[in-house]
């Protein structure tokens, strides 16, 4: 099935336990944390070195080791970091804009 829905061509399987959460709009699906599967193609893009947080458009939201954060764009595979801005060290879920320009970020203690 496309992101819109029509079916592109013939079931073939895949296994559930491969995706996790987030979907990233129209780039396609997170596969395993670091990839990012094109629907259409059954490609990667791209295959990222950290974990897939959220995307918004062409940019990722990527988690680092060490509380940083990276946005990634997929298209030109530029880089920036950015800062950890807050005191907690655990991360909540994202929501990304439905229009794909902005990804808010949740920050938790899990105790609480």
């Amino acid at each position: 099935m496309g992101l819109d829905g029509r079916q592109i061509r013939g079931p073939r399987a895949f296994s559930c336990g491969t995706v996790s959460d987030p979907a990233v709009g129209s780039l396609g699906l997170v596969v395993r944390r670091t990839r990012v599967l094109d629907p259409r193609t059954g490609r990667h893009v791209p295959k990222t070195p950290w974990g897939v947080l959220a995307a918004a458009g062409t940019k990722l939201v990527l988690a680092r080791p060490g509380e940083r954060l990276t946005l990634l764009d997929a298209k030109t595979r530029a880089q920036k970091r950015l800062p950890w801005p807050s005191d907690f060290d655990s991360l909540g879920h994202p929501a990304v804009d439905p229009r794909g320009r902005f990804v808010a970020l949740s920050f938790v203690v899990p105790s609480w």
